[in-house]
Order: structure tokens, then C-alpha cells, then sequence
């Protein structure tokens, strides 16, 4: 139990840790008791190729300190019907972070579930990444939508969730780039 309040602890700090310069647009919407809608817009110079390439290597540009394991190369995703987006726990565990709904190598992926500690609830997620280049830059668009059922709400997690996925996702941007 007491991991599980150590791990939201963290979750819920890393809004106090996001850089308020970054050039993302971050927008939380539909905020009620029972769900909410984050969306996020990023521009990075890199081609679609590479944002595509770097995107499906979640152990490249997750924040460890957002993993079960603490390490971000326990990240994988397999982008097949049934894939998911998973990571290996010692003594041969395993936390399927989320499942693999729709992808169009280059332009869109979706997954499904509910991140981090909202994971023991009845949470619903899904969340949509697309990408469209045009002069050689690409913009990045985050759109993660949830329901269920939250203790107070969950709509109370909204600006939480925009905070640890604009950490993430400006991270995915400026890794590309690279």
C-alpha cells in the first residue's frame, strides 16, 4: 500500500517539475467528476519519419521516474494487433501501461489505459498521437481522454495527467530532434 501512495506522490509532484518555458500548447477540457480531455500540441524540427521512429521507442524519451521499474529501458511497444505498450519488472513481472488500438506507421497511434496509479481504478484512457509534417517540421498533437471512477473525481487528475504527459511528450519532441 504504502508504494502504491509513494508512486501518486510522484505522479501528482511532477506538475511542480515541468519547465513553464516549453513551446507545447496544452489544453485540459471536458472536466467533470466522471472524466476530462487533455490535448497537446507540439512543433519540432525533426521529419515525421523520425518523430514516428523516436515515438515508438518509449525507453528513448519516457521519464524513467514515470516507470514501475525506475527505468525507462524496461519500455517497449509492439505496434501489432494485441501489442502493447510494456514494461519488464524484476523476477519476470510486467506492467501493460497500454494496449495498441489503431496505428498508421508516420501519422497516428492510439493505445488504451489508464496511466500510472489510476491503473487500480475503473479508469478508462485513450490516447491519440498524430503527427503531420509540412516544410520539414512536424507538429505533434496529444489527445488523451479518460473515464470512470476516481475518489473525489477525476476530473480533480486532469491538470496532473496534462503536467506528467507535457513532460513526456516536450521530452519526445526535443528527442527527435536530436
Amino acid at each position: 500500500m504504502q508504494i502504491r501512495s509513494i508512486i501518486f506522490s510522484l505522479f501528482v509532484g511532477t506538475v511542480l517539475c515541468v519547465d513553464p518555458h516549453t513551446t507545447a500548447r496544452a489544453d485540459v477540457t471536458d472536466v467533470t467528476d466522471a472524466g476530462y480531455t487533455v490535448e497537446q500540441t507540439y512543433q519540432t524540427s525533426a521529419s515525421a519519419d523520425k518523430v514516428w521512429e523516436t515515438l515508438v521507442k518509449p525507453s528513448k524519451w519516457w521519464n524513467s521516474s514515470h516507470t514501475w521499474s525506475g527505468k525507462a529501458e524496461n519500455l517497449s511497444l509492439d505496434l501489432k494487433p494485441g501489442g502493447g505498450w510494456d514494461e519488464t519488472l524484476p523476477d519476470g513481472g510486467f506492467v501493460r501501461h497500454m494496449s495498441v488500438l489503431f496505428c498508421q506507421p508516420k501519422k497516428t497511434l492510439r493505445l488504451s489505459g489508464a496511466l500510472g496509479p489510476m491503473q487500480e481504478y475503473p479508469i478508462n484512457g485513450v490516447l491519440t498521437v498524430t503527427l503531420a509534417e509540412e516544410s520539414g517540421k512536424t507538429t505533434v498533437k496529444v489527445v488523451y481522454r479518460t473515464s470512470g471512477s476516481f475518489p473525489r473525481g477525476l476530473g480533480k487528475l486532469a491538470p496532473v495527467v496534462d503536467g506528467v504527459l507535457k513532460e513526456q511528450f516536450s521530452n519526445l519532441a526535443k528527442v527527435a530532434a536530436q
